[in-house]
């Protein structure tokens, strides 16, 4: 008894070492980034609150939002792309850096959408449902069991 109760222990040690060495971001990591408003904010339009942007180049660091990350036109992107709700690509997008749409807020439908041409290089990771018109996707996509 005493040889299976230490095999049962190693391995839950290792697994609870393995759950404290995740990265934590820092606000220098992002080149964009949005929270959902406060004291002093200007309430915004339609898409709520959220980093949007149009046709642009984007080399290095990360771009995130507690609620969005939206292009409205094709964008080169070398960056990562941190949500903590939805992602929306337009059509036309690249993107080489890892893409997260964590849906804190548990929201149903499309989380993650891309339009045509997507050129997608890195891992993505999707706490909800994935919609993508058309491309290449070569990451490691991340998708939770019943979703």
């Amino acid at each position: 008894m005493k040889k299976s109760l230490s095999l049962i222990a190693i391995p839950l040690v290792f697994l609870a070492t393995l759950t404290v060495k995740a990265q934590v971001l820092q606000m220098t990591d992002f080149v964009m980034y949005s929270h959902n408003g406060g004291p002093g904010t200007t309430p915004p339009g339609a898409s709520g609150y959220g980093v949007i942007f149009g046709s642009a180049t984007i080399n290095g660091g990360s771009i995130g939002s507690a609620a969005l990350v939206q292009s409205t036109s094709g964008a080169s992107i070398s960056a990562n792309i941190f949500s903590g709700g939805k992602v929306t690509l337009a059509n036309g997008n690249t993107v080489t850096g890892r893409i997260t749409a964590a849906n804190s807020a548990a929201l149903s439908g499309t989380i993650f959408q891309g339009g045509s041409s997507q050129v997608l290089s890195g891992n993505i990771d999707v706490n909800g449902n994935i919609v993508i018109a058309g491309g290449s996707v070569t990451g490691i996509v991340t998708h939770p069991t019943g979703l």
